[in-house]
């Protein structure tokens, strides 16, 4: 409650919504989405359908700018020891927030 009370911008508001989106999609294997990633569908749906072109929406990867490409580096973390912190490099919820007009499908882009 009190995480909820001393939020006071949208920006703030649309992190710790997708913090708690996090702990369910994760779960479910759904994180990705939330992420802004998307995924293409088979090549064997892509060959089967008349309908699909390759090179268009749904056939290829698509990464977000606003996410890390660096090897390896959005599981990297420091770990305090002495205190029992450990540190995430890169808080995805945050660059999501910061990034929202282009993750969200109910916002305009």
């Amino acid at each position: 409650m009190e995480a909820i009370n001393a939020l006071s911008t949208l920006t703030e508001h649309y992190r710790l919504l997708y913090l708690l989106r996090q702990e369910i999609f994760f779960l479910e294997g759904r994180r990705m989405s939330d992420l802004g990633i998307r995924l293409p569908v088979s090549n064997r749906q892509i060959q089967a359908n008349p309908n699909i072109a390759e090179g268009d929406v749904g056939t290829v990867v698509i990464v977000p700018a606003y996410i890390p490409s660096g090897g390896g580096e959005l599981d990297q973390f420091a770990v305090d020891a002495a205190n029992k912190l450990v540190t995430i490099t890169h808080d995805m919820n945050q660059l999501i927030a910061e990034n929202i007009q282009q993750v969200s499908p109910f916002l305009s882009r």
